[in-house]
């Protein structure tokens, strides 16, 4: 940056690293309990025949609340990294499927591949 520059954009707080850890741990144990309330609700509300609805709502508004940063909303350092943690939840990602998906496609993204990954696009 030139000297004499005008910083004319608000310059966010920074996380302590230690402060940082504390909220990825909770982020994770909240995860794991939303994960495990998802499954329960799920199959209760398939077992007893009840209504959907409210299920499908807690779904949706929990996947509103996490992508809040898509939408260029400015929240704090400390929210923004607890809902990171919790973005696998609302993508509905409980088994990590890449290694899956790799392993039946023989795809390996360590391999050295020269000239692009097709013949077509070199």
């Amino acid at each position: 940056m030139r000297q004499g520059t005008t910083l004319r954009k608000e310059i966010k707080r920074q996380i302590e690293p230690h402060q940082g850890e504390a909220v990825k741990v909770l982020s994770t144990v909240l995860s794991v309990i939303l994960r495990l309330l998802i499954f329960i609700s799920f199959f209760a509300f398939l077992l007893l025949g009840g209504d959907m609805v409210p299920f499908w709502a807690m779904v949706n508004t929990l996947q509103l609340l996490i992508h809040l940063p898509l939408m260029n909303v400015e929240i704090p350092g400390f929210a923004a990294l607890f809902l990171k943690g919790l973005l696998d939840v609302t993508r509905f990602e409980f088994v990590p499927l890449d290694g899956l998906v790799n392993r039946l496609t023989g795809y390996r993204p360590d391999a050295d591949i020269e000239g692009g990954l097709n013949a077509v696009f070199e």
